[in-house]
């Protein structure tokens, strides 16, 4: 009777030690999944806002051809080439 009884002990330890386990394993994934909302709602953001960089990124290229072009042109007035 004894035996058992230490058996028993011994799997009601044992099972509490799976039960902690489990517990910090559920924890651990609850905040992998917040951190995969938080990584998801960036992406959003980034996504949204892709389309406006490349068009504000398509006007900056622009703005410096078209400088490059006006300093090429006025360089060459003053030497006499036009």
């Amino acid at each position: 009777m004894r035996a058992a009884i230490e058996r028993m002990s011994e799997a009601v330890t044992r099972l509490a030690l799976v039960e902690e386990r489990q517990a910090a394993a559920s924890t651990a994934i609850d905040r992998i999944a917040q951190s995969l909302e938080k990584l998801d709602e960036r992406l959003r953001r980034l996504e949204v806002a892709e389309p406006m960089q490349a068009k504000a990124t398509e006007w900056v290229q622009s703005a410096l051809w078209a400088l490059a072009t006006a300093a090429v042109m006025f360089v060459a007035g003053k030497a006499g080439v036009f």
